[in-house]
């Protein structure tokens, strides 16, 4: 098979684009949602109607491209530790939020019409019994998995307070012991702690600092990790496109280097070209106004 150029295949039509994707991988993409409220403050202003559900929007409109592209699976963590320290007005709205991705009409459709199976993963249910809100919103997560179960095309993973698995995956794999007299296998961990088995991630599509969080388990020597400059929000199809291209054809797919074979001006390029970047680090970066950016 022909290696199309990063401009033929940006010039593909999306049908031709997720032929490939589910041909050639990827299969499982991670995509925390982070930086909405900057995004929000930027493209609505404060005196602008409900952040929620111009939020839910435009996760929407991401999810439905990831899909439409050939992706089978989507793990998205969207609320983490961290919502706890911010107060409670700040959570109470998002548990408003967390309810919407349960039951708002527009997002329902997108899970009918894509086919998707929908879990919840996580230490949500113990973080969130602590309120009426909370526990309602977790009986609305149960319906909803309950509703999606037979949907077999796509499946979508949202993770809530999902950072640290040890302890749960600890109590698990104990309860599992007392009823099988056997430890648990990774496969079977897995399905304890997600709802059911999840291959290793593939692409991982941050933004910002270089981190990965919010995905126990699932990430590799082998998953592809990118961060875009922008919030998630502002996440297009070039961008995306630019990500499977680089995924597909670039990352796993070629053979690797035999360098004793190479020629004296082939390492002679090669030896410049380090050279040249010896003082470049990825993941470095600068602030402006209290923000940090990555540098070029």
């Amino acid at each position: 098979m022909n290696t199309p150029s990063e401009e033929e295949f940006m010039a593909l039509s999306m049908s031709a684009v997720a032929d490939t994707v589910r041909l050639r991988g990827p299969k499982v993409c991670v995509l925390p949602v982070d930086g909405t409220r900057r995004w929000y403050q930027l493209e609505h202003g404060q005196q602008h109607g409900d952040y929620l559900q111009a939020a839910l929007h435009q996760s929407i409109r991401i999810f439905t491209m990831l899909f439409s592209h050939g992706i089978e699976t989507v793990i998205a963590p969207i609320f983490g530790e961290d919502l706890l320290d911010r107060g409670e007005r700040y959570i109470a709205q998002a548990i408003d939020g967390m309810a919407l991705v349960a039951n708002d009409a527009e997002v329902l459709a997108l899970y009918k019409e894509h086919n998707v199976r929908v879990h919840f993963y996580g230490d949500y249910k113990r973080r969130l019994s602590s309120t009426t809100q909370g526990t309602a919103v977790t009986g609305l997560f149960d319906e909803l998995m309950i509703r999606t179960s037979s949907n077999l095309e796509h499946k979508l993973f949202y993770g809530i307070f999902g950072s640290d698995a040890v302890e749960a995956v600890a109590r698990s794999a104990i309860t599992w012991y007392k009823t099988h007299r056997k430890p648990p296998t990774r496969r079977e961990v897995i399905e304890g702690y997600y709802g059911e088995y999840i291959e290793r991630a593939d692409i991982y599509i941050g933004f910002g600092r270089f981190t990965v969080f919010d995905v126990p388990m699932l990430c590799s020597g082998k998953t592809s990790l990118y961060y875009t400059a922008a919030p998630t929000y502002y996440m297009n199809e070039t961008v995306l496109r630019r990500i499977l291209y680089d995924h597909i054809y670039l990352r796993h797919f070629r053979p690797k280097p035999d360098y004793s074979t190479m020629s004296d001006d082939q390492l002679n390029l090669l030896r410049n070209r380090y050279h040249a970047q010896r003082d470049r680090v990825f993941g470095v970066g600068c602030v402006h106004d209290g923000i940090w950016f990555a540098q070029a």
